[in-house]
Formats: structure tokens, C-alpha cells, sequence
């Protein structure tokens, strides 16, 4: 499990193209691409770099009618998705 202060980036050798409300991500190899929907688009447009994942939780939280318990785990899951697949780093 990630610790919730940890801040991501998205991984500048990943191509993202919009496709109406949601993206594909093209790997840092470029030979998979991962297309992410709704919420996921949605937490994908607040990994900035500067903003932690207890942050974008709240924003989660603001924006979907959601348990939080729920929207933590969620977000866990999807965000170490995103991190073993190499489309986001952490900031250190």
C-alpha cells in the first residue's frame, strides 16, 4: 500500500491522448496502451506533481458520492496500477 503523502508525476515518456471524456496511455515502451475512463481520467488530471494522494482523495471525495474507505482503497489500487505499468513516478 502507497502512503497516502506520497506525491505522483506522470511519466513525460508516456504519449496521452484525450478521446472524449477519457485517455489512452501509451507505455514508456510504447507497446501498450492502457485507456482509463471517468474516474480514472479524473485522478489521472490531478497527478501533477505536486499534489499528494490524500489530496486528490478529498477531491474524490468532493466530486463522486462515494465511501471514503471505499474511494481510499479505489484509489490504491488504480495508482499501483498506474505505478507498476511505469505510466506515473513518485516525486522525491
Amino acid at each position: 500500500m502507497m502512503d497516502m503523502k506520497t506525491i505522483l508525476t506522470h511519466n513525460e515518456e508516456c504519449p496521452v491522448r484525450t478521446i472524449g471524456k477519457g485517455l489512452v496511455i501509451v507505455s514508456p515502451e510504447g507497446d501498450e496502451t492502457h485507456s482509463i475512463e471517468d474516474i480514472g481520467a479524473f485522478i489521472w488530471n490531478r497527478i501533477d506533481g505536486h499534489k499528494a494522494l490524500d489530496e486528490i482523495l478529498t477531491d474524490i471525495l468532493r466530486e463522486y458520492e462515494v465511501a471514503q474507505a471505499t474511494a481510499a482503497e479505489d484509489l490504491q489500487t488504480f495508482i499501483s496500477q498506474l505505478v507498476d505499468a511505469g505510466l506515473v513516478l513518485p516525486v522525491h
